[in-house]
């Protein structure tokens, strides 16, 4: 079985409409919703916007459902400067870029000297990924791997963008991806965030530009999401 989160309803409705046999489970008042794609179990849920929505539909799906993988998946604000809006990012890599100890001599996104700041992708899992990449044939928009920054705050600075690309080297920024992966490693489960950028840095407005491209990237990363399963079920049959 997937484990499929989201963070907004938009992102969400995107999963479910490449769903089948869909049927809905409560538990602790977050909707989570079992079906298939293609021919294999997915369980998928709407964790709300935030680090600790992230975490705790995280914990509670591993928990209850027993996902063997899991998928988060939305949208992001561009940092890499060679990303436009309708990208898509495949994590290599998560750092939380909000949690500060550099007072006691840590890195920024460390919590410990004895572990590093980045949380790693599985590597089997995004060899996976890679290939379902490799099926993608669109010149509309590039798929690309890389390091995602997530921390508690919707970024609006071009200021603050730079800094997070120069500080960590991350593709994107976002709001759920490190602590749902954090979760995941504490538990042992493969894992890969997904992001397609519906805001980049420039004149605009990100806030405006997220409202008119935040279903697109839904789309985007849904189909990457359809595609991956069937790279996951050839390998199977082989």
């Amino acid at each position: 079985m997937i484990g499929v989160i989201t963070a907004v309803a938009s992102e969400r409705d995107a999963v479910l409409g490449r769903m089948q046999d869909v049927k809905a489970h409560t538990l602790h008042n977050i909707e989570f919703y079992e079906g298939s794609i293609g021919n294999t179990r997915c369980i998928t849920a709407m964790s709300g916007v935030g680090k600790v929505n992230a975490a705790r539909c995280t914990q509670l799906m591993v928990d209850r459902f027993r996902p063997d993988r899991v998928v988060n998946i939305g949208s992001a604000g561009a940092l890499h400067p060679d990303l436009n809006v309708g990208d898509v990012i495949i994590s290599t890599a998560c750092v939380q870029h909000d949690v500060d100890l550099t007072a006691f001599g840590l890195e920024k996104g460390a919590f410990d000297e004895s572990e590093s700041r980045f949380i790693q992708a599985d590597a089997a899992f995004m060899k996976q990924c890679q290939k379902a990449m490799a099926q993608v044939i669109d010149g509309a928009y590039q798929i690309l791997t890389g390091p995602i920054a997530t921390g508690d705050q919707f970024n609006d600075s071009l200021e603050h963008k730079v800094q997070l690309y120069e500080e960590f080297g991350a593709y994107c920024n976002e709001m759920e991806g490190a602590a749902v992966a954090q979760v995941c490693a504490m538990c042992e489960i493969p894992f890969v965030i997904i992001r397609s950028i519906s805001d980049k840095p420039d004149d605009q407005s990100s806030v405006a530009m997220y409202e008119n491209f935040k279903q697109l990237a839904a789309e985007r990363c849904a189909e990457f999401l359809v595609r991956l399963v069937a790279v996951l079920e050839n390998q199977d049959k082989g």
